[in-house]
């Protein structure tokens, strides 16, 4: 059975080994590329970590979902910001708007594309900012 954990370090925190969860697709692909959602509905990044409760490797963690686009039925909650710097209500409203999601969370100056630095975590992946790094739940180890 999997749980869903917000980040790596409460993994940690309740025990699971490295060999029992599964970080999902890295950031600079898209899980939407394969068209996984059914007609009438659009793909949208939804990255987050998946655990597993035997230690088995996780075989079934979207990293995507899909939200029903006219009715944004089950749509999830919190804001978003878009590659320009706007921030939306939800992953719905962005729907709308036609505009690319940059990151979840609330816009921040310092992570608009023109104006951030890319940032190392301590997972040793590279994130764009670290509005970026925020939203998979990784701490920032340094800028660069």
């Amino acid at each position: 059975d999997k749980r869903t954990i917000p980040n790596a370090c409460f993994a940690d925190c309740l025990g699971y080994h490295e060999n029992q969860r599964e970080l999902g697709s890295c950031n600079g692909e898209d899980p939407c590329d394969s068209s996984p959602c059914p007609s009438g509905k659009k793909c949208v990044p939804y990255r987050h970590v998946c655990l597993s409760e035997d230690g088995n490797a996780v075989s079934n963690c979207p990293q995507y979902t899909c939200e029903t686009v006219l009715t944004c039925e089950g749509s999830l909650i919190g804001p978003v910001c878009d590659k320009n710097n706007n921030q939306h209500s939800g992953l719905c409203e962005i729907l709308f708007t036609k505009e690319e999601i940059d990151y979840k969370g609330y816009c921040q100056l310092d992570c608009f594309a023109s104006r951030r630095s890319s940032v190392c975590g301590v997972n040793g992946e590279t994130y764009a900012s670290r509005c970026h790094a925020d939203e998979v739940g990784v701490a920032v180890d340094y800028i660069g």
